[in-house]
């Protein structure tokens, strides 16, 4: 994450930023212990960046749709 504003007035503090929309979900789960359930989190898409580190890859959990004799076999395995 990338802070950049912060204010701490009447009690109340305010941090503004950009985080990977990946972190979101983990931030949002994590702020009622970290603030004893009184903050809150707004959000809103900013841009789109290039991804840094190694690319994610996970296995296919279904049939490959541009395979097609394997999809169409697997298809009709479900039916």
């Amino acid at each position: 994450m990338t802070a950049t504003d912060s204010v701490i007035a009447g009690g109340v503090a305010q941090l503004e930023g950009t985080m990977a929309s990946a972190m979101i979900q983990s931030v949002q789960q994590q702020l009622p212990g970290l603030t004893s359930g009184a903050g809150t989190m707004e959000t809103s898409f900013d841009h789109y960046a290039p991804m840094t580190g190694p690319s994610r890859s996970r296995q296919r959990s279904g049939p490959n749709p541009f395979d097609g004799a394997e999809y169409l076999l697997r298809l009709h395995r479900h039916v």
